[in-house]
């Protein structure tokens, strides 16, 4: 991660915090698992009351998704 960190201007750029540290590959990594396990449990959790639940984003499905969740789609 020290290569991605030295060779993009966001992490000089971008101080995040109440402190204002520089943003770190560390920090958004940590981040990404943190919000990607909440969404695997909300989507659990609403297909289990019943729900159809659509996720929107700008990534394309990534095969665990979409295997896990795909039977659970209407014809």
């Amino acid at each position: 991660m020290f290569d991605v960190s030295q060779g993009l201007n966001d992490y000089r750029l971008i101080k995040v915090g109440a402190d204002y540290r520089r943003l770190r590959p560390e920090y958004l990594l940590a981040l990404h698992h943190k919000q990607k396990k909440r969404l695997f449990e909300d989507v659990d959790h609403y297909t289990g009351l019943g729900y159809t639940v659509i996720v929107v984003t700008h990534h394309h499905p990534s095969p665990p998704i979409t295997a896990r969740h795909c039977s659970l789609l209407p014809k």
